[in-house]
């Protein structure tokens, strides 16, 4: 699905039945997902983002091949001006700090894959969308520890895998919402916190057994999906008490 913001100029389009004109400053879904549409651009310059539908079904609980309806908006702008607002953010920190660490020797395969996933939840909050499913009754039966120890497992086994939610609720066998209930109930925390309390692990023994002279502490958290280094640096000095440099500065 594509998600335009029109920089200067202006332009029209229509998808089924749907006209709407956009200016300098506003932003808009070009169609429902999987429709045609056409649209005509008046010295337009356009900032366009897609985001693949089937990562934005995942994010919102409809893992691919899970039966259900096809994803639609119930309306092409977003949901407020704050929304709109938090979309050209969104898109100005991908594009400044994600791109360029995904340009790195490695290309930081899980900042790639964090930063896609932040670009699809932000989709899903600021357009409506009839994507989210309704609860039902076998996701909270499912809620079981054994559910949450199989997904812990999984994560655990592949730390460095581009792990999503869908992936979890496939190695537990119930479905995503199951998974965060369980995670909740049990743990007392989220399926994406606990997998990025094990990565923050992993990046501290990758530093404890690093070389200062040729390591560095943006290169390690970014391997492990830590693309904001003050964040980083934070949660690492919350869970450490010192911060990172200084663990790789005594390796």
């Amino acid at each position: 699905m594509a998600i335009t913001h029109v920089v200067g100029g202006r332009m029209i389009r229509e998808c089924k039945g749907d006209v709407a004109e956009a200016g300098p400053g506003d932003v808009l879904a070009i169609s429902q997902p999987q429709l045609p549409y056409g649209g005509r651009v008046f010295a337009a310059e356009l900032r366009a983002v897609t985001v693949p539908l089937a990562l934005v079904q995942e994010v919102a609980g409809h893992p691919e091949g899970q039966k259900a309806r096809p994803l639609r908006f119930t309306r092409f702008t977003p949901v407020s001006p704050a929304m709109a607002d938090q979309w050209k953010k969104t898109v100005d920190y991908v594009e400044q700090s994600v791109l360029a660490l995904a340009r790195m020797p490695g290309g930081a395969p899980l900042v790639v894959d964090a930063a896609a996933r932040l670009l699809a939840a932000t989709v899903l909050a600021a357009f409506d969308t009839d994507a989210r499913p309704e609860p039902v009754l076998a996701d909270t039966r499912d809620a079981t520890s054994e559910t949450a120890r199989r997904a812990v497992a999984f994560i655990e086994s592949q730390p460095a895998a581009e792990i999503g939610l869908a992936d979890m609720a496939a190695a537990a066998g119930v479905t995503p919402r199951a998974v965060q209930y369980a995670f909740r109930r049990h743990l007392g925390t989220t399926p994406t916190a606990y997998l990025r309390r094990v990565r923050l692990a992993e990046a501290h023994d990758e530093l404890v057994a690093a070389d200062p002279a040729r390591d560095t502490v943006t290169a390690i958290a970014s391997r492990w999906g830590f693309h904001h280094q003050g964040r980083f640096a934070a949660a690492y000095r919350e869970a450490y008490g010192v911060p990172p440099l200084r663990t790789l500065a005594g390796s």
